[in-house]
């Protein structure tokens, strides 16, 4: 398996997706950013919403294969969570009427200043407080007004406090790179054969810093493209996502993708196209009463 021009091959790839996020939430942006110029790996998506007024108690989060960190952005109470790669779904607690910010970098390598390695943080929710040296970016983000002054504000940010000048692009990182290229769909004798080092290597070194195995972070990868090619409006049907992203079966296919998201392929199709639906007819309604409105998330607030 020979990858040329990895960096362009990497940016082609779609950024991992929260589609509760993304469906249910007002004014949901995310940006593809170069935020760590150490890594190979180096992108990180920046993503923003404004919850409803009557906001559920909790929204559900699938695996992404990423660390998460989300900002309350209230200037009269600032907070922000930090949450590692969760290996199936999780939830999250969201308060109404108020804006969030988020910042999901693709590689846990080539980070310093944190208090625990982000492989350590597998399944956990901590305060970034808890985990950050320096947390005084909580509440400098919330006082920002717009979401390209807080991506400025944290670009600035990680490059005085997170970027580790000293690493070095090891294995474990191309290991992760491998199996991002192959949408998940790799096999361990595959990476053994590109990186020359042996299976049991490979799976206890990739375990230590990404903390979850490398069999499991292949299956979330290639449940994130399965996700995305079911949220599509010309999708084919499950035969199409078995074939292409090379599951076993239909059965095993539908399996894992409940096990990931709580739900079958088409009853998660079914609400999730409902919510953008719903969603997109509340912007329409706004729209037309806001005309002139740049950004109704700040009048909002």
């Amino acid at each position: 398996m020979e990858y040329k021009n990895i960096n362009a091959q990497l940016r082609a790839i779609p950024p991992p997706h929260q589609p509760w996020l993304s469906s249910a939430m007002y004014n949901y942006r995310e940006k593809l950013v170069n935020w760590n110029p150490i890594c190979i790996k180096n992108n990180a998506v920046y993503y923003q919403f404004t919850t409803r007024d009557t906001q559920d108690d909790f929204i559900g989060i699938v695996p992404d294969a990423c660390v998460n960190i989300i900002f309350k952005c209230n200037p009269n109470n600032p907070a922000a969570l930090i949450w590692g790669i969760h290996e199936g779904w999780a939830k999250i607690m969201l308060e109404p009427n108020t804006t969030y910010f988020g910042f999901k970098p693709y590689s846990v390598v080539g980070i310093k200043n944190i208090k625990a390695r982000l492989g350590d943080l597998k399944n956990n929710v901590l305060k970034l407080e808890d985990v950050f040296v320096n947390s005084s970016i909580i509440e400098k983000i919330a006082m920002k007004d717009s979401m390209s002054e807080r991506i400025k504000l944290f670009q600035n940010y990680a490059m005085s406090n997170l970027i580790d000048e000293t690493y070095f692009p090891d294995f474990t990182e191309y290991c992760a790179i491998l199996i991002c290229l192959s949408r998940g769909n790799i096999k361990l004798e595959d990476i053994e054969r590109e990186t020359g080092y042996s299976e049991r290597y490979c799976r206890q070194n990739f375990k230590r810093t990404y903390g979850v195995s490398i069999k499991h972070y292949s299956r979330i990868v290639r449940f994130q493209n399965a996700l995305r090619m079911v949220m599509q409006e010309d999708w084919q049907g499950v035969p199409d996502i078995v074939n292409e992203l090379g599951y076993f079966d239909q059965s095993h296919f539908i399996n894992e993708f409940k096990g990931f998201s709580m739900t079958s392929p088409s009853r998660f199709r079914n609400i999730y196209m409902n919510l953008l639906y719903k969603n997109r007819t509340n912007k329409t309604a706004i729209n037309v009463c806001n005309t002139g409105a740049e950004d109704y998330s700040q009048a909002a607030l």
